[in-house]
């Protein structure tokens, strides 16, 4: 999920569109109904500086509203409008652009295995979360952002039907933009199994310290570990397709059966009541039944739940209901930046404090990549960039010298360093007269 500083200020569905909407709902004689959803900008930045394309939006909501919303946007919608709150300009977009996240693979909440159909993955979430798909997304939005130099834009959805139960009931409070549905499941490296040749499989335990916090999901990695090589243990399943998994003849089978509750459980109650479920891997080797002999322990990568203690979360409670492992302060910087004794270029940037601490005490009138490296030993592995020519609103022009309106060369900076973890977000505006840009570009096979 990427954040972009914006809000949802207001929205309305509305029956009749030619009142509201005047000449534009002429364009659209099928409009019987539509919804106006109106978005503001955070920090001052217009929304030509905005790299965006697509915006989701989750449709939050009691009972059967968001589900009757959600019928309307993907089921009668006729016409997408994009357009500026004073009516300056309008961009049609095809109503292709308008469509329900949430079915793909990349959405999933559960692992997507190819052993499986994933029609029985959606229906599992689907049940579980009914939440979870109310989604949509606009996409295609970047050609009509460009046209907007302001703070403020409108998209209009134009319905085929009406559903009279909406109007007067849909606002900004129901249109929630970048949120995405969590579920408690997550990677853990389980505790060493010691091996027996006593018994023909072994108990799977997350942590021995608190067995009833934690509920094995499924097993990603299983490997035996001795005096010898490691030995890795392939799914069960894998023997017929070696060209996937390989040609190893080690396999490991999963066996689950209902928590047997224990005796203070039996004699005072469980703590909640879900019980929960206990995992048993059985092992194989088709050249060393039933393993490799010098072999002593099973290392185990699993994909884990906290079993019955997300029924003990108070939802909604306080102000958040996550929290950070780590604190993650930010540093924003803004900068202008001179040549020649004339101004060329202001910059937004935003940092990670944890990446390079103390920061502000250096002088940040140099070139920050040059402090980064020369101070810091810290250098980004990679960054995406963008640009692409802008108009100057009056806050950005007063700094460089221009009058509002004047062109610009906007150019939007994403630095990341190991892992993807994102450590700088850059945004610069250029004088047009002050940057040239030379490509030296080298053709294969030549």
């Amino acid at each position: 999920m990427t954040l972009w500083p914006l809000e949802v200020a207001q929205a309305d569905y509305f029956g009749n569109p030619a009142a509201v909407l005047g000449r534009l709902a002429a364009s659209e004689p099928r409009a019987k109904a539509g919804l106006r959803i109106r978005l503001r900008s955070g920090a001052g930045i217009p929304f030509d500086s905005l790299s965006l394309d697509a915006l989701p939006l989750y449709l939050h909501g009691a009972d059967e509203q968001p589900y009757r919303l959600y019928e309307q946007l993907l089921g009668n919608a006729c016409a997408v409008f994009v357009r500026a709150p004073d009516n300056a300009w309008v961009e049609r977009l095809p109503t292709s652009s308008l469509r329900a996240r949430g079915f793909d693979d990349e959405d999933a909440l559960l692992p997507v295995v190819p052993r499986a159909f994933q029609g029985y993955r959606l229906l599992q979430e689907y049940f579980a979360l009914p939440a979870r798909f109310l989604f949509v997304e606009f996409s295609g939005l970047n050609r009509a952002l460009r046209r907007c130099h302001g703070e403020e834009l409108e998209l209009v959805v134009l319905f085929g039907k009406h559903d009279q139960r909406l109007e007067g009931t849909v606002d900004a409070e129901q249109l929630v933009p970048f949120c995405t549905p969590a579920i408690n499941l997550f990677p853990r490296r389980c505790d060493r199994i010691h091996l027996s040749d006593r018994v023909n499989e072994h108990h799977v335990i997350v942590d021995r310290t608190r067995p009833l916090d934690f509920e094995v999901h499924s097993l990603q990695q299983v490997s035996g570990h001795g005096s010898g090589p490691e030995q890795p243990f392939q799914p069960f399943y894998a023997v017929r397709d070696p060209a996937r998994y390989g040609r190893e003849q080690a396999y490991f089978s999963v066996r689950r059966e209902p928590r047997v509750l224990s005796s203070k459980q039996r004699r005072k109650g469980p703590r909640s009541t879900y019980v929960g479920s206990e995992t048993f891997v059985a092992l194989v080797d088709a050249n060393q039944a039933p393993y490799r002999h010098d072999l002593r322990q099973l290392g185990i990568a699993a994909l884990c739940t906290n079993r019955d203690l997300p029924l003990f979360m108070p939802i909604g409670a306080h102000k958040s209901d996550f929290t950070l492992e780590d604190s993650a302060p930010v540093y924003f910087l803004q900068r202008r930046r001179w040549v020649d004794e004339r101004p060329v270029l202001i910059e937004l940037i935003a940092l990670d404090a944890g990446w390079c601490p103390g920061l502000l005490d250096h002088d940040l009138d140099t070139s920050l990549m040059s402090l980064l490296r020369e101070r810091f030993g810290l250098q980004p592995t990679r960054c995406q960039l963008a640009m692409h020519p802008t108009a100057l609103n009056a806050a950005q022009a007063e700094p460089l010298q221009l009058a509002p309106g004047s062109p610009a060369l906007y150019l939007e900076r994403l630095s990341y360093a190991e892992g993807q973890r994102v450590v700088e977000f850059d945004q610069e505006f250029w004088r047009p007269d002050a940057l040239e840009i030379v490509l030296d570009a080298a053709y294969p096979g030549a």
